[in-house]
């Protein structure tokens, strides 16, 4: 290589088929003395890449051989070809006295000093804590070296649960925001904005907890510049409770009182219900005659103090009466 030397020995061979070293007896010859000098011992000295023959003679005897000189490694410069979430993939060029450049990252050695970053045989570092180190590449006395700042993790993306949920009108709904980021960690994000695409029929709070005032909306978080987002959906209100009006009534003996099916629902409205199922816990009163019972009439007989009780949603067929 260039600036590199090589010992060359010639050896003589005679009539009788002997064999001799002349090394220091023969005149040594360089081709082209710009690519390569040879000593009067033999020993040759690249001087520029390229190839040269170089020539021992005796009198009229000569003998020759080729040598080639290669450029020599003149400076490394290293790079960062790609990053990912968590680690920097480097890479190293190799810069040669010819002007020439070869890829040299498989061919050093690489060092991140320090606590900040490790980096493997292949130049890929990968982030320990947040600061800067320096990447370094070596090959023998030729070093290379780049600036690698590790910075915090990254919000990648918000997921919103519970996620496609459906509640009935007046029941309210708390949701979480949880922040995926660039180092694999989730994290509550508690600090999430909230936002309703239709605030009139979902309001939501700070806090995440969404009333239901109408049906239908979708719900999202933001966090910085990043959003998160779940469809909840308003279903009707549903029932809670039946009361019956008027309660506890108190009739006289072969009189009749009507009862009032009222239900509660979850929006806090209430409302009269029809049709709905009677029974009581007593077999005595009766519903005036057989058929699908429609209505809360009842005859009370011999009993004055029965619990009764309506049920929905499906009519009911009852036997005939018993005075």
């Amino acid at each position: 290589m260039v600036n590199g030397t090589q010992q060359f020995t010639a050896t003589g061979t005679y009539s009788d088929s002997s064999q001799q070293d002349i090394t220091g007896s023969v005149t040594w010859s360089s081709s082209d003395t710009s690519l390569a000098t040879v000593s009067g011992t033999g020993l040759a000295t690249g001087v520029a890449a390229g190839n040269v023959n170089l020539q021992a003679r005796s009198g009229s005897i000569s003998g020759s051989t080729s040598l080639t000189v290669n450029p020599i490694l003149v400076s490394l410069t290293v790079t960062a070809a790609y990053s990912t979430n968590t680690s920097t993939q480097f890479t190293v060029t190799g810069n040669f006295s010819n002007g020439s450049a070869q890829d040299y990252t498989q061919l050093v050695s690489w060092s991140a000093p320090g606590s900040i970053a490790s980096i493997d045989n292949t130049g890929l570092a990968t982030g320990l804590a947040i600061g800067g180190v320096s990447v370094t590449a070596t090959s023998g006395s030729i070093s290379g070296s780049s600036n690698l700042q590790v910075t915090a993790p990254t919000l990648l993306s918000i997921l919103v649960t519970p996620n496609s949920t459906s509640v009935p009108l007046g029941i309210s709904q708390s949701f979480t925001a949880t922040g995926v980021f660039s180092n694999g960690d989730s994290q509550d994000l508690a600090a999430a904005v909230w936002s309703s695409s239709d605030a009139t029929e979902v309001p939501i709070d700070s806090s995440g907890s969404g009333q239901t005032l109408a049906v239908g909306t979708v719900t999202s978080a933001t966090y910085g510049s990043s959003t998160g987002s779940t469809s909840f959906t308003v279903l009707p209100a549903a029932l809670v409770s039946i009361a019956l009006n008027p309660a506890n009534s108190s009739i006289a003996f072969g009189t009749t009182v009507q009862l009032s099916p009222v239900g509660t629902f979850t929006d806090g409205s209430t409302q009269t219900l029809s049709p709905v199922l009677w029974n009581s816990d007593d077999p005595w009163p009766i519903l005036p005659s057989m058929g699908v019972v429609w209505s809360a009439e009842m005859q009370l007989a011999r009993r004055t103090s029965p619990r009764l009780q309506a049920r929905l949603p499906v009519p009911l067929r009852l036997p005939s009466s018993r005075l």
